[in-house]
């Protein structure tokens, strides 16, 4: 499953790195000029977020010159700063923090905000699954009022999402794909009621490498703190909107320590 931070490198990984950070070695002879290409040509900038696959694959975002970001999946370029955002209007807004996942058949995703609005956005694979303004199924019908996170498995994305409930103890949950998974004040764990995502510090989550687990922490009415895990069967389809057709999820069971 991709993993959101850096693996420890190999020898001639590190020598590379040093390379770049520190700059070139004068007694090696200049690189030759690269050819002129139909983008700005990305430079390395060691403050973007990044993703790893298990084929070696590598999702992330950087700085191209003049200052623009974009979101690199290895050499290819796929979404930089000022692309229109796929159907919902406007452009992309700086992204060099997006939060970025990688599953190991290549999907990805990108959770980031929408210039000047700043509304927030989830695309996979380039397509809408979720945006600030949506509106929950009903038989609740709450609109969006932020989208974060997004954690890739088997295809499906895992984010975390909070809505406009005037109920403050039942505003936020875990999304699978379009299907609100997990929801505080409301989901049972146990036969207990899970009161937040909070085990204290900020919600921590994250999905298997099938998109059939998801774990996440949590606190229980009842005081207990910890990390609880929740089992679902895979989904097929994580194109459209929150407001759409797309599918339910399957029964699924929860547990804690």
């Amino acid at each position: 499953m991709a993993e959101n931070h850096v693996c420890e490198p190999t020898r001639a990984q590190s020598r590379r790195r040093d390379s770049l950070v520190r700059g070139p070695d004068p007694s090696r002879p200049p690189s030759p000029t690269p050819p002129p290409t139909s983008h700005p040509k990305p430079r390395p900038n060691f403050s973007g977020t990044r993703s790893f696959n298990a084929s070696g694959q590598v999702l992330y975002t950087m700085n191209l010159q003049g200052g623009v970001t974009a979101l690199y999946l290895d050499d290819q370029l796929l979404v930089q700063q000022g692309d229109p955002v796929p159907g919902v209007g406007g452009v992309w807004s700086y992204m060099l923090n997006a939060d970025v996942d990688l599953d190991d058949d290549g999907h990805w995703a990108m959770a980031s905000h929408i210039q000047d609005t700043v509304d927030d956005v989830l695309v996979v694979d380039g397509v809408v699954v979720a945006k600030e303004g949506d509106q929950l199924p009903a038989p609740d019908g709450w609109t969006m009022e932020s989208v974060s996170g997004a954690r890739m498995g088997g295809g499906s994305v895992l984010w975390f999402g909070s809505w406009d409930d005037p109920d403050p103890t039942t505003d936020q949950g875990l999304f699978l794909n379009h299907s609100l998974l997990v929801r505080e004040g409301v989901t049972q764990i146990g036969g207990v009621t899970l009161q937040n995502f909070f085990a204290p510090g900020p919600p921590l989550f994250d999905l298997s490498d099938d998109g059939r687990t998801v774990v996440f922490t949590g606190t229980l009415a009842n005081g207990v703190s910890g990390v609880f895990q929740v089992d679902v069967d895979p989904w097929v389809d994580p194109g459209g909107s929150l407001a759409g057709t797309g599918g339910c999820r399957s029964p699924w069971s929860a547990r804690g320590p």
